[in-house]
């Protein structure tokens, strides 16, 4: 036998459309959007479709930006007394 509970409530047609939108925001069904808010947790607005694949292309640019300034450095190409200039006292 299930260990789960069945809990009918009435809210009026706006508070019903409300709960359905902020749902779907957070990417969850109605019930899991009150049981994150019965455990004091505020469910937050999933982010927008690209921005796992715009995380992704900056994590990309960075490993690269990395890499050039590994082989820079490597190779002699950056001038240390230039990159950390001597301060004027």
């Amino acid at each position: 036998m299930s260990n789960q509970k069945k809990f009918d409530m009435r809210m009026t047609e706006q508070d019903y459309k409300r709960l359905t939108r902020k749902a779907r925001k957070c990417g969850l069904t109605k019930s899991g959007y009150i049981r994150q808010l019965i455990h004091d947790y505020k469910p937050r607005e999933a982010p927008p479709a690209d921005y796992y694949g715009m995380t992704r292309e900056l994590k990309e640019i960075g490993n690269n930006m990395n890499q050039i300034a590994f082989m820079a450095n490597a190779t002699g190409l950056v001038d240390e007394g230039m990159y950390y200039p001597r301060t004027r006292i």
